[in-house]
């Protein structure tokens, strides 16, 4: 049976004022709010919460678009990239042992073109 509830390609919920938290519309092209104030993408995280599996992000194609369900882009027809892969997660021990974070990661951007 099909599920009657999948996730769409992107869960974009809404644009967030930055400074009042006031809810602006994501299908309307806008960079700052009335009160000046960068707005903030907001995403349906309880869905994808509970339709996507680590397993399933796992298994797609190593990009950025891999994370479609909260990125900015509904539909997968307006995808652009720039070939941008994987960039490695560097574990930080000594780091992470002194500030108490036994699991620090370092994501490395060197690698994005």
């Amino acid at each position: 049976m099909p599920d009657p509830f999948p996730t769409p390609f992107s869960t974009l919920s809404h644009l967030e004022c930055s400074r009042e938290a006031t809810p602006h519309d994501a299908d309307v092209v806008q960079g700052t709010s009335p009160a000046g104030a960068p707005l903030l993408a907001r995403y349906d995280l309880d869905r994808v919460r509970h339709t996507v599996t680590r397993t399933e992000i796992a298994s797609r194609a190593p990009s950025l678009w891999r994370y479609h369900e909260v990125l900015p882009v509904r539909d997968p027809a307006h995808v652009v990239t720039m070939g941008e892969g994987m960039t490695p997660l560097l574990p930080l021990a000594r780091a992470g042992r002194r500030l108490g974070l036994p699991n620090l990661l370092l994501k490395d951007e060197g690698l994005v073109p």
